[in-house]
């Protein structure tokens, strides 16, 4: 582990890549936020069913509010570090730096049809889901990444081609070309990584066709990532953590065994911090987080998807607006009920739509505890600010 002498003005800057915004914040020893900087970001859907960003956007606001945050800075950074949106697909050459696509959201549902051809192989399905906890559907990043090689000439003519998920496209660009690495939590999303032996997987490569010559290193949540180009931020400071966002949220909550957290946002997810235990659990992912000491332990994770789109235009209206809480909080308990065991006496709640009284109010009825809100809405970003200092402590 680094350490670093310090006082209470220590700072770390967080970047935090979600699917809607794009944030730069700053906090300091105690969790407090010290600066924000933020600008939408933008998404588009050429055809139905399809999301895209343009990757230059997430490089250009990185640039721009990393050095915004560090000119204005009340005390001095000690280290970066980043959070994103996990299952999104980037593809860039290795030798011009620039993207040979837009990117594949998460969200984007283009592969369908080819998850729903593979999925008539069990045999296959259930290796897929042994070796990666996941079940094969668009939302995962193995047939997004397939499909970009299938259809873009571009990419195909590359002589240089580099993938990764937004953490890995922002790493390359502010350690200028650098370092090419994910971590733990974001390899763990791909269906190409074996997270009982945290490596990509020749099977699960061959399954999905992808050549290995094009994935990025997979590190530690804690560790080196580089530094960040002196010409971005006027100082290289070091990146010394990369999380995915709801491992980084789960991580502000808590890193004991059987923590529990929920975050509502763009979409809703639900998980349960598992430890060193390996466990499937019907209509729920097991996948990778970050425990004590920085380490890779299991966690146990659901969805409620589309939650900011239907909260969005009923904002202003109090009474509407009380009725899409109280749906989506319906729609979450199950999820939440079978997360939660009698040892749970509360559940800690972040993202956007938790500032809402009546949607925790509710699911606090709905599963007889209490749903406590995080001390920041923003705890994708709290989760990597802590466990850089804990880190470096």
């Amino acid at each position: 582990m680094h350490s670093l002498s310090g006082s209470n003005e220590d700072l770390v800057l967080v970047i935090d890549a979600g699917t809607t915004n794009f944030k730069v914040l700053l906090f300091d020893r105690n969790g407090e936020t010290r600066g924000r900087y933020n600008a939408p970001l933008a998404k588009r859907t050429p055809n139905s069913g399809w999301v895209e960003q343009d990757p230059a956007e997430f490089r250009d606001l990185a640039f721009k509010l990393v050095a915004q945050a560090v000119r204005e800075a009340s005390g001095p950074i000690l280290a970066g570090g980043i959070t994103n949106q996990r299952e999104t697909c980037i593809v860039w050459d290795g030798a011009t730096g620039e993207p040979l696509h837009p990117a594949l959201v998460w969200e984007d549902e283009r592969t369908a049809a080819l998850c729903d051809e593979m999925s008539r192989d069990t045999h296959r399905v259930g290796r897929i889901r042994a070796k990666t906890g996941l079940t094969l559907c668009p939302y995962f990043t193995a047939t997004k990444l397939r499909w970009v090689l299938d259809n873009v000439p571009a990419v195909q003519s590359a002589k240089d081609l580099r993938f990764g998920t937004v953490d890995s496209w922002l790493l390359y660009c502010l350690t200028n070309g650098r370092i090419h690495a994910t971590d733990n939590t974001n390899a763990s999303r791909t269906l190409l990584f074996n997270i009982k032996t945290r490596e990509w997987d020749d099977e699960l490569l061959e399954i999905f066709g992808i050549p290995r010559s094009i994935l990025p290193k997979v590190l530690p949540s804690f560790g080196d990532f580089g530094t960040i180009n002196i010409a971005i931020a006027g100082q290289e400071l070091p990146i010394l953590a990369v999380i995915g966002d709801q491992q980084s949220s789960l991580y502000a909550a808590g890193f004991e065994p059987g923590t529990v957290k929920v975050t509502y946002g763009t979409g809703i997810f639900p998980m349960r911090l598992l430890g060193d235990e390996w466990m499937l659990r019907d209509s729920l992912s097991t996948t990778l987080a970050v425990g004590e000491g920085g380490r890779p332990v299991y966690a146990l994770e659901g969805k409620v998807g589309d939650a900011a789109n239907r909260v969005s235009p009923v904002r202003n209206d109090p009474e509407k607006l009380d009725a899409v809480v109280k749906q989506l909080a319906l729609e979450t308990h199950p999820i939440l009920q079978s997360l939660l065991t009698p040892d749970n006496t509360s559940v800690v709640a972040d993202g956007g739509i938790s500032q809402n009284d009546t949607l925790l109010e509710e699911q606090t009825r709905l599963c007889g505890i209490p749903i406590v809100r995080q001390k920041t809405p923003q705890a994708t970003a709290l989760g990597v600010a802590k466990l850089i200092f804990d880190g470096l402590n």
